[in-house]
């Protein structure tokens, strides 16, 4: 009897070797990130209609979001996620205090900013590299919040 998905721990490999969005979406569920699938599912089925003002869902961000949330940022608090006008991933984290924005590129990078207010003060981050920089960049902020 023949299985849709092999159950791995190596999910690195095999979101590089996905050829699809619900293949990238099932390896979530498997790795407990069954609320960001569910979330991601529904973004794609409403961009996934040829309609200009909604692009669809880039394979290549959902690769790198995917990656990032099964290893590197299991342990963020849950994020909204949502689409940029090119169709990039993105990961929001809002407080009364402030807000952090990490967009996932189809290279591997990330670009990623926040504000925070501090005392009597607002203070700001922002810049794009590897998605551990990003995350290493960004925590504090997430913490503060």
């Amino acid at each position: 009897m023949e299985q849709p998905f092999q159950i791995h721990t190596d999910f690195t490999s095999q979101i590089k070797s996905a050829t699809n969005h619900e293949d990238i979406f099932g390896l979530l569920d498997i790795a407990n990130q069954k609320k960001i699938a569910s979330r991601l599912r529904y973004l794609h089925e409403i961009t996934n209609n040829d309609d200009p003002e909604d692009p669809p869902m880039e394979l290549l961000s959902l690769m790198e979001f995917s990656h990032f949330f099964i290893t590197d940022g299991k342990s963020l608090p849950y994020p909204q996620v949502g689409i940029s006008p090119h169709g990039l991933l993105q990961s929001e984290w809002r407080s009364k205090k402030g807000i952090v924005v990490m967009k996932f590129l189809d290279d591997g990078n990330a670009r990623f900013s926040g504000s925070i207010m501090m005392e009597d003060h607002r203070q700001t981050i922002q810049g794009s590299g590897r998605k551990k920089y990003a995350l290493i960049s960004i925590l504090s902020f997430i913490d503060q919040m």
